[in-house]
């Protein structure tokens, strides 16, 4: 006897009853039934699956190549602002200056010229004459500043020969023409410098003193005589400490205080 199965046989479903009972069914089962009508027969054989694979894959892909593709769009949006802003940047800033030329390249671009040198505003030039009447000057030019003196003059006569010119008092100007009255202690009393400046180098104390004398003498008469002037017309006036008249008595020479010099 045969013994009758207990299970309930199941029942097939055609195609067109999973679809009214996926219609009849809730939300889920009718995207089902979508998706059968989106695909006929993808359901029925295994080689619907594999079409249903690959059309998956299809449509991966091109949602791939949409994202690559909007990416790059997006990257050259962003570079184009970018370069907009940069550009606008560039144009509301200054120009910025040429770099400098370096020292090298200056001097190869543009030879250097020597440029002419400007005296000192302050230094003045002067001339000393040293040697006698009798013998003729040699002229030294002298540097100084500010106003021109008697004293400056004197002064340079002594730093150029070495001799001690050291006056008593200032040179008293006048009408008349210059007083100068040497010290005791100067080289005219004590005799020459020890040793000597071999450039001015005297034998005697006769040509010591008149060498002095006359140097003095022609270097203020030159220095403070106007243009067109007479210098000889000057008159140079010596005297000793004490108001006295210059008196060498070691060479047996003297001059009153009211005589103008004259060897």
């Amino acid at each position: 006897m045969k013994r009758q199965n207990s299970q309930r046989p199941r029942s097939k479903l055609t195609w067109h009853q999973n679809s009214s009972v996926a219609s009849r069914g809730g939300f889920g089962l009718h995207s089902v039934s979508v998706v059968a009508e989106q695909v006929p027969l993808a359901l029925s054989t295994p080689r619907g699956s594999h079409q249903i694979s690959m059309q998956a894959w299809i449509l991966g892909s091109l949602l791939r190549g949409n994202k690559r593709f909007g990416a790059a769009v997006l990257l050259l949006i962003l570079l184009f602002t970018l370069s907009a802003c940069s550009r606008r940047q560039s144009e509301s800033s200054p120009q910025e200056s040429s770099p400098s030329i370096s020292a090298g390249q200056e001097e190869t671009a543009q030879p250097e010229t020597e440029q002419p040198e400007t005296p000192d505003a302050a230094a003045n030039e002067a001339i000393l004459y040293i040697g006698t009447r009798d013998s003729d000057f040699t002229i030294y030019p002298m540097t100084y500043e500010g106003v021109l003196t008697p004293e400056i003059l004197i002064a340079g006569i002594a730093d150029l020969t070495g001799w001690d010119m050291t006056l008593a008092e200032d040179v008293i100007t006048g009408k008349g023409g210059m007083s100068v009255c040497f010290a005791d202690r100067s080289t005219l009393f004590t005799g020459p410098p020890d040793p000597q400046n071999e450039e001015f180098f005297m034998f005697s104390a006769e040509q010591l003193a008149q060498t002095i004398l006359d140097s003095t003498q022609k270097t203020l008469q030159m220095g403070f005589t106007g243009e067109g002037g007479d210098p000889d017309a000057l008159d140079i006036y010596y005297y000793m400490e004490g108001e006295k008249p210059l008196e060498l008595p070691d060479i047996g020479r003297e001059w009153p205080l009211d005589q103008p010099y004259a060897w």
